[in-house]
């Protein structure tokens, strides 16, 4: 039981690692590209960022259960709500992406509208 500790503790830190680092990074990566044009590219590796950490933090479950892929099936009802997360947060993440670049667009238009009528 003692030689399972570690493998417990890496298990249970790649499950909350999993839950908590997408929604965490997407925060991160909004705040930080948003309001500063010149790091428009953030939002272009946000995804794949999001998808490394995740599966960073599902290889860490697989070790702690020892899991090969030889013996049944376990670890799908484990592994599912982080995929569940990672897929929401993405969703979401890129979902209002493209609101904020339609309404950029709306208002940039609109000025150039009211700029026309005055020349």
């Amino acid at each position: 039981m003692i030689n399972a500790i570690p493998a417990i503790l890496a298990g249970l830190a790649g499950w909350f690692g999993g839950l908590a680092a997408p929604v965490g990074l997407a925060k991160f990566f909004w705040r930080e590209a948003t309001n500063r044009p010149q790091r428009w590219w953030l939002h272009l590796i946000a995804g794949p960022v999001i998808c490394a950490v995740e599966l960073g933090c599902v290889q860490f479950i697989v070790w702690s259960a020892h899991d090969n892929g030889d013996g049944p099936p376990g670890l799908g009802f484990l592994i599912a709500p982080l995929f569940a997360v990672t897929a929401g947060t993405l969703s979401v993440y890129y979902l209002f992406l493209t609101i904020r670049i339609v309404m950029c667009s709306v208002i940039a238009m609109k000025l150039m509208r009211e700029q026309r009528g005055f020349e």
